[in-house]
């Protein structure tokens, strides 16, 4: 499994990792310093180089002075991880199935309440809180301000393109 902590910058999950993955210049107080020690403008950009089986996705909801985001971020049942990845964008699909989201129920790091909901083999879902298991919905699970998403790799499927129709 991978955990990728992402900034909430955005109100959907991919604009949140749209705004992880993106270039960004490194100049003028922020330039990179070459193993010769000089100073050079350069860029960086982060991509998932080998897409994990399980991915964990992890909302920095607290900021240092101990606040709470509490914007709402919708995240999609399906996650197509391709747009994020240094994979060539003619390569096999990396589709995501969410299977977990834990949410933090509170005002600060410092106080608050931690439950979940986990998906089975038979995709029903299911509330987790403390001793007790409830049934769930991915309708409710969906309205949920997350901290944390689990997302399960589904195997590659070939491309439309590439599927040869029976003789």
């Amino acid at each position: 499994f991978h955990i990728l902590r992402i900034e909430i910058r955005g109100d959907t999950i991919e604009r949140c990792l749209s705004h992880f993955t993106e270039r960004e210049v490194l100049d003028k107080d922020n330039r990179y310093k070459t193993p010769s020690g000089v100073y050079v403008t350069a860029s960086k950009d982060f991509k998932i180089h080998r897409p994990p089986r399980v991915l964990l996705l992890h909302l920095k909801r607290f900021t240092v002075q101990s606040g709470k985001i509490k914007k709402m971020v919708t995240y999609p049942e399906t996650l197509n991880l391709g747009p994020y990845s240094s994979a060539p964008r003619d390569s096999d699909p990396l589709i995501y199935t969410l299977i977990g989201v834990v949410v933090h129920d509170g005002s600060g790091v410092h106080s608050g309440h931690y439950y979940s909901f986990v998906r089975n083999s038979n995709n029903l879902w299911y509330e987790c809180e403390d001793s007790n298991v409830g049934p769930g919905s991915v309708k409710h699970v969906r309205r949920q301000r997350a901290y944390m998403l689990a997302y399960l790799r589904k195997p590659n499927t070939p491309k439309p393109s590439s599927v040869k129709p029976p003789p």
